[in-house]
């Protein structure tokens, strides 16, 4: 499979931005609302993610990578 170098670059800060927020912000939630919202909060995260990856392999599929 093939990379292009310009595709690379911008989702890494993208994850390590992810990395740093969602833990806390899920220490947010916890401490005012209920330690019960993990589960959702996780099949939201699996929701989105599923999301982007279907969107981006579109993506790729129609500029034909």
């Amino acid at each position: 499979m093939h990379t292009h170098r310009g595709f690379v670059i911008p989702i890494s800060p993208s994850a390590y931005a992810g990395y740093l927020i969602l833990p806390p912000l899920f220490g947010l939630l916890c401490n005012h609302i209920s330690p019960f919202l993990f589960a959702p909060y996780i099949a939201l995260i699996l929701l989105l993610m599923l999301v982007m990856f279907q969107r981006t392999m579109k993506k790729c599929r129609a500029s034909g990578r």
